[in-house]
């Protein structure tokens, strides 16, 4: 799924479903001119709009402050790659 105006794609997601109402977010991507505006935002809200209930993402430090902001709860996998700490972002719609 993704966002769009008159110049082009603004950002796009990518979900795996894994039952009915729950899915996977494989990946999130925001123009590069378009951060920090809400877009990520938006397409978290465009997944709940299809009926996506349960999402839940595996990320780095570098993004799970933005999950957190987004109302997920986040949990620590501990360090799945030499040097990197991995999480666990998990959000149910209320």
């Amino acid at each position: 799924m993704g966002l769009e105006d008159e110049a082009g794609l603004l950002g796009l997601i990518g979900l795996r479903p894994l039952s009915p109402g729950q899915a996977e977010i494989t990946h999130m991507a925001v123009q590069p001119g378009t951060q920090r505006r809400g877009m990520g935002r938006q397409l978290l809200a465009l997944a709940a709009a299809q009926g996506w209930t349960d999402l839940s993402a595996e990320t780095d430090a570098q993004a799970v402050d933005f999950y957190r902001a987004c109302g997920f709860a986040i949990t620590s996998l501990g360090e799945r790659y030499p040097g990197t700490e991995r999480f666990l972002c998990r959000w149910t719609q209320p």
